[in-house]
Order: C-alpha cells, then structure tokens, then sequence
C-alpha cells in the first residue's frame, strides 16, 4: 500500500510538471529556433514576433535584440531596427555586431553624422577589429568622400590585409578618382580573395572597359553576371563591351529585357538602340532611341525639378521665419509646380499652416512630406506637434520617439514628449525626458524651467 501511493505520488508530480511546463509556453531556446527558421522561410511577421516573446524570456541578452534589429532592417522598418540596436548597446556597450547593425540602420534614415559616430567609437573598443574601419570607408564612399574613405580602408588592411571587402572598396575609390593601375590592383587582390564576389568583377570590368580592353571587360561582366544573374548594370556594361566587337545579335537578346525596366533603363535604351543600328534595323534603332531620350529627358528634369524645388523651399523658409507668409505660400507653390512631392515644401507648409491655426491642413501636408522621406527627423517631430495639437497624446508620443530613434540630438523632441508626460501626470516619465533633452542642450531656459517645475 505504501508503494501504492509513492508511485501514485510520483505521477500526480510528473503530470504536475508536464501541466505546468505547457503552461509556461516554449522555451526562450524554441523562440529562438522557431525565429530564425521564419525568417528562413521568408515569414518575416512570424519570426519578429519569435523575436518578441524570446526577449520576454530573455530581457538581458543582447543577442536576442541584434538578430531582432536585423529582421526589422530587413523588414525596412529602421527606427524599430534603431531602437533594437541601441537596446543591446545598452545590455552590452562594446558589442561589435551592434554597434555595426547600429551605424548601418543609421545610414539607412540619412543620418551619416550618428553612423560615423558610432563606428568611430566601435573602432576605438575594438582596436585590432578591421570591420569599423570598413564600414567607415563604405559610409564615406557613399558620401563621396574618397579620400577620406581610402584612409579608412587602408587602415582596414592593416588589420586584416586578406580582406576582400577593403580591397574592393579600394578599388572603387581608386576608379572614382581616375587612378585605374591602382583600381586594377586592389580589384585583383579583391577577386583572389574572393572568387564569388560579383561586385568585384563588375568593377574590374569598368576598369578594363574604360581602357578598351574588351575582352576581359566581357569576361569579368559574364562572371559578375553568373554570380549575380539580372543584375541590370552588369548587364548593360557587358551590352555595351560586346558592341564594341560587333556582336550586334547578342546585344539585342541581352539588353532586349531590360526594355520593359520601369522606371526605365536609360542606359540601356542607349545602348539597345546602337545595337539596332549595329544590326541594320533603323527603324527600331529610331523608336528605341525616342524612348531613350524620354528616360533620359524625364530623369533630367526630376533632378532639375527637386533641385530648383528644394532652392525654393528654402527660400520659402527664410521668408517664413521673417513673417512674410504670402511670400513664402508663392514660392512653395512654384516650388510643388516643379516637383510636386518635395518633402522639404510640403514640411514648410506644414508648417505655416500649423503656425495659423490650420491643424487640418498641416497633417496633410507633413504626411505628403514623410512619404517622400518617412524617417526624416524634421518630419517626424512636426507630425508630433501636429498630433499633440489634436489630441492624439499617444500618436504624437509615437512619433515624437522615432524622432528621436532617427535623430539622437533632436532635443526639442524630447521637450515635447516632457510636457505630455507631465500633463498626464506621468512625473517620473517626464522628468526622465526632460533630463535627455538637458543632455543634448545644457543651457536651454525652456527645459531647465520645465525639469525645475517637475521637481517642485
């Protein structure tokens, strides 16, 4: 009989256990799995909110946060992936992956000045690491700043002299700077370091075309082609090496596809309509040609058109700032005539008609601004204002925070999220926002008088 209930004790236990176990739900290891293989497969939703719950589980390991940060990059929602990244800094100030998904989310929303700064300092706790110094230089590249960027990866390949990534960029800095020996050089190290890097034979295929070395150019072009097949300007470079040897009928069936290109190729419509010339069919030659000069013409005059609209805006800013509101209305209508989806006229109308009393008016117009840039942090904070003005305390608050997720130093963002926090009653909340606001600019009247009124 004892026997009897110590075996029946051990299964009510067991059966205890078990309940309690599906109770608690799966493990932060199972979350973990079941994410990755969502992401896997392409289920982007289903993996982000493995991610989720596995931080719930998991609320200090910053790993968890870094592979969230980058299914939210993947995902193109880069404040979300901005605010995972700076999470895991904060579990882990010097971890490297971070700080990297950290300066590339950054570069994604335009803000160069926070990447660069964030993988300054990730170079300096990471000193033997040549991955910063990469990074640098790809930040400066896209910034035109070549110079700048060769010393970056110079350094790199002091590190890490077997590096391909650096060698490449260096070899494209290199040909931007009309220097093709030294392009060649670092585009051959590149390719011996890395034989399936498409990019690095579509380079050295530039290089080899600019010096009518039309044979390699086409070999390299075929290779980038095989590694990375569609790719429409390796594509377009080899149309334009093949019919420099006269392979008119292969250029046609290459370049043919591209045709269809929305927005339109206009290279390629270039070059399709010599090869129709090539292969004596003038007729098609003339019709390609016309729809090239329409590409061509229509990406003309949208860069004409954005500049002369941001020049206007601008102009309409200033006058904005000095009262002259009829004025500044003219020039933003000529400025939306020229393009209408400037971002930058839209915002200053936003603007005018938020300072009139005209809340209606002014949300349509900072969300015709946020179409054409949603992650500018100008954007972002008058949308809050808007909002706020509104009522909606929780959508201002929304976009107040990704303001400051775009823009770490958008200290009147912080302000404004005080004062909603304290006229909700949320002390501690507001405090805390004000104090961030402090950081950025110490010596504001406005938000010392704020945190002063808190504390009292």
């Amino acid at each position: 009989m004892r026997a009897f209930c110590r075996g029946a004790l051990l299964a009510t236990c067991i059966l205890l256990l078990l309940a309690t176990s599906f109770a608690q739900g799966p493990s932060a290891a199972t979350l973990l799995t079941r994410a990755r293989a969502a992401v896997a497969a392409g289920d982007a939703e289903s993996g982000l909110k493995s991610y989720q719950e596995a931080e719930n589980l998991l609320p200090h390991d910053p790993m968890v946060r870094i592979e969230a940060g980058a299914l939210l990059g993947r995902m193109q929602r880069w404040p979300d992936a901005i605010a995972q990244y700076r999470a895991a800094l904060e579990l882990a100030p010097r971890n490297l992956q971070g700080a990297l998904g950290l300066a590339a989310a950054y570069r994604k929303v335009f803000n160069y000045d926070e990447a660069r700064r964030v993988l300054e300092g990730a170079a300096r706790a990471h000193p033997a690491s040549a991955a910063p110094p990469i990074a640098l230089g790809e930040l400066e590249m896209q910034l035109q700043n070549y110079d700048q960027a060769i010393v970056e990866l110079k350094r790199a390949l002091l590190k890490a002299p077997g590096s391909a990534a650096a060698h490449r960029d260096l070899g494209i800095c290199y040909r931007a700077k009309s220097q093709p020996d030294e392009a060649l050089a670092e585009l051959n190290a590149a390719v011996r370091s890395a034989p399936r890097d498409a990019s690095a034979y579509y380079f050295r295929s530039s290089v080899y075309a600019d010096r009518n070395d039309n044979q390699r150019a086409a070999a390299d072009a075929r290779r980038a082609l095989a590694l990375d097949p569609g790719n429409a300007p390796a594509t377009v470079l080899l149309g334009k090496v093949l019919l420099r040897s006269g392979d008119c009928a292969g250029v046609l069936n290459l370049l043919q596809p591209l045709r269809s290109a929305v927005p339109p190729n206009a290279e390629a419509l270039f070059q399709l309509a010599r090869a129709y010339d090539c292969a004596g069919a003038a007729d098609k030659a003339s019709q390609v040609r016309a729809e090239f000069e329409r590409a061509a013409g229509r990406e003309e005059g949208s860069r004409s058109g954005k500049m002369d609209a941001d020049h206007l805006a601008q102009q309409a800013g200033d006058m904005a700032r000095q009262n002259q509101v009829q004025p500044a209305l003219d020039l933003l209508g000529r400025a939306l005539q020229k393009d209408p989806e400037n971002g930058p006229a839209h915002a200053q109308l936003a603007k005018i008609y938020f300072s009139a009393g005209e809340v209606g008016k002014a949300r349509d117009e900072v969300e015709a601004a946020l179409r054409s840039n949603p992650y500018h942090p100008e954007y972002l904070y008058v949308l809050g204002l808007v909002l706020e003005k509104q009522g909606n305390r929780e959508g201002a608050l929304d976009a107040f925070r990704r303001t400051v997720l775009v823009d770490p130093r958008e200290a009147d963002a912080y302000y404004e999220m005080g004062k909603i926090y304290a006229s909700s009653g949320e002390r501690a909340r507001a405090v805390e926002a004000i104090r961030q606001a402090l950081k950025i600019v110490p010596d504001d009247p406005d938000y010392r008088r704020a945190l002063e009124n808190l504390r009292r």
